[in-house]
């Protein structure tokens, strides 16, 4: 699984985004805790989730 930098406060790109989204995928936790893990809001996550159906 790649590392996934996320920084509170600073824009994620599409490509970024997406990559978080992927991450998630394959890393067998609920997305709370995946959030949680990267430290990201749970709003900002089913933002970047529905971007990525969406896609």
């Amino acid at each position: 699984m790649e590392t996934i930098e996320y920084r509170p406060g600073i824009a994620l790109s599409e490509s970024e985004g997406f990559k978080v989204i992927e991450s998630y995928q394959s890393s067998g936790l609920s997305a709370k805790a995946f959030a949680k893990s990267l430290g990201m809001g749970e709003k900002t996550f089913y933002k970047w989730h529905h971007r990525y159906l969406r896609h």
